[in-house]
């Protein structure tokens, strides 16, 4: 697990570590350089123009310039912003170099020196950015944002040039990922002491480029790192939160799952939710659905067994809106259209027959072996009983299914919400706060929200550019509000809870942006969730945070797996189903 950590965050670990562990905050500065240094000079730099601001993050550049230079690299500074303005730890660094090659302003402005005047920009193999760290929190201006766009014009005039950013790329917020008025695009950044959360979100993640970790020797465990709650975890991560398997099992042992999902016209996500869960390893999978999609899902998943409604008052009672319980149960109208074609194919070799329900008292007949066929597990939707589970997914494709929602979520157990049940909860918070009231639960979370960015701006009553300015915290105050672990779906999900827990996940690609992907990653939290808390085994708290960033990692590795054979273009949510093989995933 890689902690993540924002601008604030940064400052009082290095307060921790001058005022606390001892560590002079010039050695600081020059074990951040040295890790700089030794970067570039990894990447076969020859000569490199380092622009510096004024604060620490020029002085790390101004100390990486003097190290380059002892290691026999051409290394120009360009210091932007007014040298009186150099204090501290910084200006003992400039100092240091003794004004040999620094200049003001960006290369090839200075006319002043035959050397500033033979400086071309052209002539570097490598661009250093140490405008900017951590601390930047407002829009660049003036001379600073003429330094970050030269060097973007740099590296577009020749794409292979190289760009190395200092900590952060400058213009990226580090708590959010957001452009400050404009960024610099590097190749690759050099992030000191701890990842920033500002690198793995985008935009900030595509302007970083590859990141390097840089130690400079704040050791753990501190009170700031303790304290840090956000976090990414990787593959060994995620293979210690699996459910364990047991050679000793049955299909019980790993949670029954039941999944309240579909419509008329819209099972596909049923389907999509009730694959994933078995290829997430659940035991059983017990299907909510209309009674007229029966056999869309016994041929898209076989082996999930069907607890089917009717929209009627009763168990082979009328139906509503209808003329005959045949016309709208599924396999009654299924059924009585195979009578009738019977009856068809009848009269066509026996001629001399009259074709049947030409009466009233044929057509009553043919109702009635209609309203017979009704199976038992049909019941309408004010009466049925779901099934006994250890865990639940409502929503995918549910559409307007208020009835269905209060059913799932009265039920007490882990739930996962997706799709259409969190637009009924957003049109009725009440709905949720029934069901909370109904169960007892009152302190930990039982529910994982995953909403997509529109269903997340209207849960919160915001608009999706608003939430798109700080995703992690508006996961966390969704997460507070409803009281539930949230999974805001975007190219990188974040993850979280009540307690102030946040996951940012990295897997995934953009052939997931793809009809029917929630659905499956629905399904894949909803199977390893039915696991962990088959037998009545507690999953509240952290497990079920834990539980949440297992599946959205999952369900991105299916997705990078997929890609690899199908290209991101051609990749379809069957193709994340396809793929979604866990124990093989996190090898």
């Amino acid at each position: 697990m890689k902690k993540l950590y924002d601008g604030a965050e940064m400052r009082a670990m290095d307060r921790w570590a001058v005022e606390t562990a001892g560590i002079p905050g010039l050695e600081l500065m020059e074990r951040a350089a040295r890790r700089v240094a030794e970067r570039i000079l990894e990447g076969e730099g020859k000569s490199a123009a380092i622009l510096c601001g004024t604060g620490n993050n020029g002085g790390d550049g101004f100390a990486a310039a003097r190290m380059l230079r002892e290691a026999g690299c051409k290394a120009d500074v360009y210091v932007i912003g007014d040298p009186e303005r150099i204090r501290g730890d910084a200006k003992v660094n400039y100092d240091r170099l003794e004004g040999q090659n620094v200049f003001c302003g960006l290369p090839g402005e200075n006319a002043d020196t035959a050397v500033a005047a033979e400086t071309k920009p052209v002539r570097y193999t490598c661009v250093v950015d140490a405008l900017f760290g951590t601390g930047l929190d407002r829009p660049l201006e003036g001379a600073a944002l003429a330094a970050v766009r030269w060097i973007n014009a740099w590296k577009a005039a020749k794409p292979r040039r190289r760009v190395v950013a200092v900590d952060i790329p400058s213009g990226i917020h580090a708590g959010t990922g957001q452009i400050l008025g404009d960024a610099v695009r590097a190749d690759e950044t050099i992030t000191i002491s701890r990842l920033k959360t500002g690198l793995y979100l985008y935009p900030g993640r595509t302007y970083a480029g590859k990141i390097y970790l840089g130690d400079i020797g704040e050791d753990d465990p501190n009170p700031v790192s303790e304290a840090a709650q956000k976090r990414s975890y990787g593959k060994n991560d995620i293979r210690m939160l699996l459910p364990v398997r047991s050679d000793d099992s049955h299909k019980g042992t790993y949670g029954k799952l039941l999944v309240a999902a579909g419509s008329p016209g819209m099972m596909g996500a049923a389907v999509f939710a009730a694959s994933a869960a078995y290829r997430a390893g659940a035991g059983l999978v017990n299907t909510v659905i209309p009674a007229g999609e029966g056999q869309t899902m016994t041929l898209a998943v076989p082996e999930a067994v069907q607890t089917r409604y009717t929209d009627g008052t009763g168990l082979n009672g009328p139906v509503q809106g209808s003329q005959s319980s045949a016309s709208q149960t599924g396999q009654g109208q299924i059924r009585s259209r195979q009578i009738s074609l019977r009856q068809i194919n009848l009269k066509q070799s026996r001629p001399d027959e009259s074709v049947p329900g030409q009466n009233g008292q044929e057509q009553d007949s043919r109702n009635r072996i209609g309203a017979s066929l009704i199976r038992a597990d049909e019941n309408s939707l004010l009466q049925i009983r779901l099934p006994e589970c250890s865990a639940a997914v409502v929503g995918p494709g549910l559409g307007k299914n208020k009835t269905l929602l209060r059913k799932v979520l009265a039920m007490g157990v882990p739930t996962v919400v997706d799709a259409d049940a969190l637009n009924l909860i957003a049109a009725d918070p009440l709905i949720l706060r029934a069901a909370a009231l109904q169960d007892g639960r009152n302190t930990e979370p039982w529910l994982i929200f995953t909403p997509h960015m529109g269903e997340a701006a209207r849960l919160l009553g915001k608009t999706v550019s608003e939430l798109y300015q700080d995703l992690t915290g508006s996961a966390l105050e969704l997460a507070r509000r409803y009281h539930a672990v949230v999974v805001l779906k975007n190219a990188s999900t974040v993850i979280a809870d009540p307690k102030g827990r946040v996951c940012v996940n990295r897997t995934g690609n953009n052939g997931m942006s793809t009809a029917g992907s929630g659905d499956v990653l629905a399904g894949t939290i909803g199977g390893l969730l039915a696991q962990a808390a088959a037998g009545g085994r507690e999953c509240g708290g952290e497990r079920l945070f834990e539980i949440a960033c297992a599946g959205v990692w999952l369900h991105g590795k299916a997705g990078d797996a997929a890609a690899k054979r199908t290209g991101v273009y051609a990749l379809t949510a069957s193709d994340l189903v396809r793929y979604m093989r866990p124990d093989r995933l996190v090898r």
